[in-house]
């Protein structure tokens, strides 16, 4: 492109409409009467749209994660190939590169969904467990192995957000401590926060 900014722009886009593709061919099997709506959910929602349109991390973490997504699904439901393991590995990896903490939530999502599917438990009951064990380990983890220090790498990850400059927007939050008690005490505000 020589340095064209707009070409390049399109060029980057079309990575990102891969992400798109794939979310639609996954909700499509899924709802195969409902083509319209999965349209409008795939294609024209104004937030996915911003943040998969342009030259930025965004663009490539939501391609890989609806390439990851594609695969984990149709890799479960129907049968694991070796281009959806490399669709699944190389998209981990670049999830990894631009939003580690995205992969770190994948990972117990991936295994519930995996469970539900494999073992045809209801949904609930398969993510509620897995996560359930997810905390107990942790807890387990915190007692038996203090040198490894995750909730610390939490604490300081939000230490580090509340150092920039205030918004216009900005939530009040509660400082979290790198123990269960204050993870636990903040759950409710993390929760309003992030689904509320």
């Amino acid at each position: 492109s020589r340095g064209n900014y707009y070409i390049n722009s399109l060029i980057f886009n079309c990575l990102g409409f891969l992400g798109h593709v794939a979310f639609f061919r996954i909700f499509i099997y899924i709802y195969p009467t409902k083509k319209l709506m999965a349209i409008i959910g795939c294609f024209l929602l104004p937030s996915t749209l911003y943040f998969s349109s342009g030259i930025h991390k965004d663009l490539v973490t939501f391609s890989m994660l609806g390439i990851f997504c594609y695969c984990l699904y149709f890799g479960v439901e129907q049968r694991m190939t070796i281009k959806r393991w490399a669709g699944l590995i190389l998209s981990s990896i670049a999830i990894l590169l631009t939003r580690n903490f995205i992969l770190v939530a994948l990972i117990p999502a991936s295994v519930a969904f995996i469970i539900s599917i494999k073992k045809q438990w209801p949904p609930v009951r398969s993510f509620l467990l897995v996560y359930a064990t997810g905390f107990l380990l942790l807890l387990v983890q915190q007692i038996t192995l203090p040198s490894i220090q995750p909730l610390k790498i939490i604490s300081q990850k939000q230490a580090d957000f509340l150092d920039l400059p205030v918004a216009a927007s900005q939530l009040t939050t509660y400082k979290l401590e790198p123990t269960l008690g204050s993870l636990f005490q903040n759950l409710p505000q993390a929760f309003n926060h992030g689904f509320l």
